[in-house]
């Protein structure tokens, strides 16, 4: 900071040099004080860090029960959140059906005073009241018989198995599907996936079964892919990042281009720009690239550089970066367009 000079000796045009250095530095500050003041705000109660972690402030007020919080709100003279759906927010219920799937009528066989018989009366009102349920789950066996036939000609022609039965037994698309949503929609282990097949349906699968479902199921992305890459090459902004991850005992990296509407994921072994090459989405890109200065992005000179806030711990990084066009844009050899951000 600055030290303090006799006002004659400066001019006009120096004061408010200094004083966009100094509103620069009050920023800056701030936006660290109320980084520090969510750090302390943390407690077990409202994020994932341990009780022993709480101070005794955080402590006393963990301790106190429901009854005494609302009573301290109603003193301080905030406003009490009262329990269940809030003034505003949307409801959610289970709505009837005007064409069920089955109707069971209830019939009356006779008065439930008298015993006269009541088979042929007129129904004087009828209540309604519908029971959303699935069938019980069963495993159901289809066997496809292909039939040979000869032709007067001597010819043997023979009929044709669907996709499906591509083996003497084997399991068909909707207990693969089954599988498939919960290894990798509902992360649950192979372990877990065996015994909840076993327990809900009564397939008794193997690991090696649930193993082989990934690199099948990818198999059949192709198409998607294809795409989702012809989309999000036409698309005004893409978010661009990398991060790495462990395959077995390798390192690998997961290379993201996205917006609003669509994610692309392509793992590779190499961080470098043969992987988002391979990617197939970058190159020949012509929108707007968001990301954090790695050097590779600026190498895809057709696009339009947005350099992201939140990589750089303060704003001047990413204006020296990209107004000097030192380093980083230097050694990759950029000579396109840099749009700067200064908020993440």
């Amino acid at each position: 900071m600055a030290a303090p000079r006799d006002d004659d000796s400066v001019s006009v045009e120096e004061l408010q040099a200094e004083n966009a250095v100094l509103r620069a530095e009050v920023e800056r500050l701030s936006a660290r004080i109320a980084e520090l003041e969510h750090r302390l705000g943390k407690g077990s109660q409202s994020s994932s860090l341990p009780p022993s972690s709480d101070r005794p402030a955080q402590k006393a007020a963990a301790s106190k029960s429901r009854a005494e919080r609302r009573a301290e709100q109603r003193a301080a003279g905030k406003e009490v959140r009262r329990r269940g759906k809030q003034p505003g927010a949307r409801g959610e219920h289970l709505a009837r059906r005007l064409a069920p799937d089955d109707v069971v009528v209830h019939d009356v066989g006779c008065c439930s005073a008298c015993g006269e018989d009541l088979t042929g009366a007129e129904a004087e009102r009828v209540d309604v009241r519908q029971v959303f349920d699935v069938p019980d789950p069963r495993l159901i066996c289809t066997e496809h018989r292909v039939v040979h036939k000869r032709c007067a000609c001597g010819t043997v022609t023979t009929g044709r198995f669907p996709s499906e039965a591509r083996a003497v037994t084997c399991y068909g698309p909707n207990v693969r599907a089954m599988a498939l949503y919960l290894l990798h929609a509902q992360h649950l282990p192979i372990e877990r996936t065996k015994q909840t097949l076993a327990e809900m349906l009564g397939v008794e699968v193997s690991a090696g079964f649930l193993a082989s479902l990934a690199p099948e199921a990818a198999g059949g992305l192709a198409g998607f892919i294809d795409e989702l890459k012809r989309r999000l090459r036409g698309r005004p902004l893409v978010h661009v990042d990398e991060t790495s991850d462990q395959v077995g005992c390798d390192t690998w990296w997961l290379h993201v281009v996205a917006d609003e509407l669509f994610t692309y994921l392509f793992a590779d072994k190499t961080r470098g720009k043969a992987a988002p090459d391979a990617a197939g989405v970058l190159p020949g890109f012509t929108g707007v690239m968001v990301h954090d200065r790695l050097s590779m992005y600026f190498r895809y000179s057709d696009a339009t550089h947005a350099v992201c806030g939140a990589h750089s711990a303060e704003p001047g990084i990413m204006r020296t970066c990209a107004v000097r066009g030192g380093s980083v844009l230097g050694r990759a050899g950029f000579s396109g367009r840099v749009v700067v951000s200064g908020s993440a």
